[in-house]
């Protein structure tokens, strides 16, 4: 816990939980951004689905922090989602997990979990924020994209949501029953 509080203090001055900022410091913020950052944050502010990637400390989660800004100060806090795989990365971001946020609970019941999806939560999403997506097997972005479109009544990819995706795959593989079975 005091190794999360000491992390997410470098974070702080991004991490202000006001929505609707100024746009000055918004643009100052997008300012400090590397010119491989400014491109991923130009790609979100356009509406763009984005997948951010790159090793340890590249400053994935510094830019995710500033694509936080900026969304805070353009939506109301029930259209967007942030959200992480593990309860330390979603403390970085001042945000949940992706299970909490959606109400379906860790089961590796997909079919059964799926269906108890917030409804309310969903349909009022513009955009949803992944950390750490290189967990998510594949079959659960199947049943998150099929629960979305159903939800949202909207056959887009996602029922329509903007997804900003970060992870590294080399750093943590996606969590399936072959990996599950490993943890047991």
């Amino acid at each position: 816990k005091e190794e999360v509080s000491e992390l997410s203090d470098e974070h702080d001055w991004l991490n202000q939980q006001e929505t609707n900022e100024g746009d000055d410091e918004v643009a100052a913020i997008a300012g400090r951004l590397n010119a491989g950052q400014k491109v991923a944050y130009d790609f979100v502010l356009a509406g763009s689905n984005i997948f951010i990637t790159g090793s340890g400390g590249t400053g994935k989660t510094y830019l995710c922090n500033a694509i936080i800004k900026f969304l805070r100060s353009q939506y109301e806090a029930d259209e967007i989602a942030i959200t992480a795989m593990t309860g330390v990365a979603a403390e970085l971001l001042q945000g949940c997990t992706l299970h909490s946020q959606l109400g379906i609970g860790s089961s590796g019941l997909v079919d059964v979990v799926f269906g108890r999806m917030r409804i309310p939560t969903v349909r009022s999403l513009k955009v949803l924020i992944i950390d750490e997506v290189s967990m998510v097997s594949g079959e659960f972005l199947d049943h998150l994209d099929n629960g979305f479109k159903r939800i949202r009544e909207n056959p887009e990819p996602f029922g329509g949501i903007q997804l900003v995706l970060l992870g590294d795959f080399y750093q943590l593989p996606p969590i399936t029953e072959s990996t599950r079975s490993i943890a047991d």
